[in-house]
């Protein structure tokens, strides 16, 4: 039963963070920047400080206006991008999101909740048969 809750969670988990994407997909704007350098920030991972590599873009806003931003996608190990290339960003309530994350399925969020109910449906089938008499 345990592995039973524990996929519902990741499920309801994924599908809240797949409809947060579908949102900014939908709602943001879309724009090509460039890629002119990175900047070491400390932020939490899996509970701890660890310095990561944010890009910081550039782009010429709706106004004509030469913006510099930083873009909300970070790495530990090593960076995603070259200085000077040039990306799709999805921009939405002034922060900017890189468009092919948003337009990802997180696969390994669900292979982790396919593989929780397999388990517990395999879990299951014993104690099914035993109470079924069999």
């Amino acid at each position: 039963m345990i592995f039973l809750f524990g996929a519902a969670v990741l499920a309801g988990f994924w599908e809240s963070a797949r409809r947060k994407r579908k949102k900014l997909l939908l709602l943001g704007h879309s724009r090509f920047v460039t890629v002119v350098e990175y900047r070491p920030e400390f932020g939490r991972v899996a509970g701890s400080w660890t310095a990561l590599d944010y890009p910081y873009v550039a782009y010429q806003d709706d106004e004509g206006t030469w913006q510099t931003e930083r873009l909300k996608y970070a790495t530990s190990s090593g960076r995603a991008f070259f200085i000077s290339l040039l990306i799709e960003v999805v921009q939405f309530e002034g922060i900017l999101y890189y468009r092919p994350t948003l337009e990802s399925w997180n696969l390994p969020a669900i292979g982790v909740a396919v593989g929780a109910l397999i388990l517990a449906l395999v879990s299951l089938v014993p104690g099914l048969a035993s109470w079924l008499d069999f």
